[in-house]
């Protein structure tokens, strides 16, 4: 009877291929099977990684960085919303809560404290990690998708942006595809972007990202600095370019746009018909172009459905509730047609948490 020593490489390859990388990295045990197995299995298994924060968490405990993503091509940091990450952590975070709360005599006021913690921490871990990026040359997609929530202070904001400043300046040149997902309530106050922090001008800039083609980004603050980078800088090699202005997510968010960076820039502007006026004057820059897309939430439609609009032949659809906002497999052909447009205007109180009750129950 054969064992996996004596299959062929080629088989042992076709094998790994049809149980998974997930589910070989779930028990390092399943690597470890014999020496043939673990050299066809290892880089399958940790080609393209899906990590969520609480495992990236661990991982950036060890004291060193772990060799097994070294290699890796396509990587994916997955956060959960603030009210999921409550009832994951279940009678842990629920007695943690119930012991600030006694001190404070205010559930509500325990609930913002542990909500500061939760996006400091996460903010961290990304800042943490981002100093191993180098180290993964082969790298060619990375995705973050972080729910950050509403951003109640100063601080907060300029954490989220430190954090994610810090990710793009430390990605391998070769990467190809960048997609940054925060989704979440914009800020509270008046945001006022400092330079170091100003996440738009690095993203198009071909000095720091200089092998970009594919980039998506939804973000609480973002401006026209996006497109406006310089001639001589600017990434002109970019072949699909997605920027979605809506915060919603799955129901858990109020549905509201983001903001500008600098609003005193652009007062009185609505952002959502500014920006797709830019985007249609500054497409011609980009001649390897075949998909650039502005998306945006209408708080007056019929259950707040996504507008995309397609700046290169002008349509302006409803998102489906199937499709993803970063799909650049979807076509638009046969969408639904946007309502007229109104002002596509933000309510005030536009970081609410739409949908979360507060409770900790599971």
């Amino acid at each position: 009877m054969l064992s996996l020593s004596d299959l062929p490489p080629e088989i042992l390859s076709e094998i790994a291929t049809f149980v998974g990388g997930e589910y070989l990295r779930d028990q390092t045990e399943r690597l470890l099977l014999c020496k043939a197995w673990y050299r066809a299995a290892h880089h399958l298994a940790f080609e393209n990684v899906i990590i969520d924060i609480g495992p990236l968490e661990r991982c950036l405990a060890e004291s060193h960085f772990p060799d097994s993503l070294v290699g890796t091509k396509s990587l994916f940091i997955r956060g959960k919303p603030f009210h999921k990450t409550l009832r994951s952590y279940n009678k842990l975070m629920a007695a943690k809560m119930e012991c600030i709360a006694g001190r404070n005599h205010n559930r509500k006021g325990a609930e913002m404290y542990l909500r500061r913690w939760w996006t400091i921490n996460m903010c961290n871990l990304l800042t943490s990690f981002a100093k191993y990026l180098p180290q993964m040359a082969d790298l060619r997609s990375f995705r973050v998708k972080v729910p950050i929530g509403s951003l109640t202070s100063e601080r907060l904001d300029s954490l989220r942006c430190a954090a994610t400043v810090s990710l793009i300046s430390h990605l391998p040149k070769t990467l190809t595809s960048l997609t940054i997902d925060t989704p979440g309530g914009p800020s509270r106050f008046k945001p006022q972007m400092a330079q170091s922090n100003h996440v738009c001008p690095l993203l198009l800039n071909k000095e720091v990202l200089p092998s970009l083609r594919h980039l998506a980004i939804r973000s609480h603050n973002i401006c026209p600095e996006l497109c406006a980078v310089d001639d001589s800088r600017l990434q002109t090699q970019l072949q699909t370019l997605i920027v979605n202005l809506s915060m919603a997510e799955g129901g858990f968010y109020a549905a509201v746009n983001s903001r500008y960076c600098e609003e005193d820039k652009y007062e009185r502007k609505p952002i959502y018909p500014h920006m797709k006026t830019l985007a249609k004057s500054v497409a011609h820059r980009f001649p390897a172009i075949t998909m650039m897309r502005l998306l945006c939430i209408n708080p007056k439609s019929p259950g707040s459905l996504g507008i995309c609009y397609n700046v290169l032949s002008e349509r302006e659809v409803l998102l489906p509730d199937d499709v993803l906002w970063d799909d650049v497999d979807w076509d638009d052909t046969d969408a639904e047609p946007a309502p007229p447009p109104s002002e596509h205007s933000d309510p005030d109180d536009s970081n609410i948490e739409a949908s979360y009750d507060g409770s900790l129950s599971p």
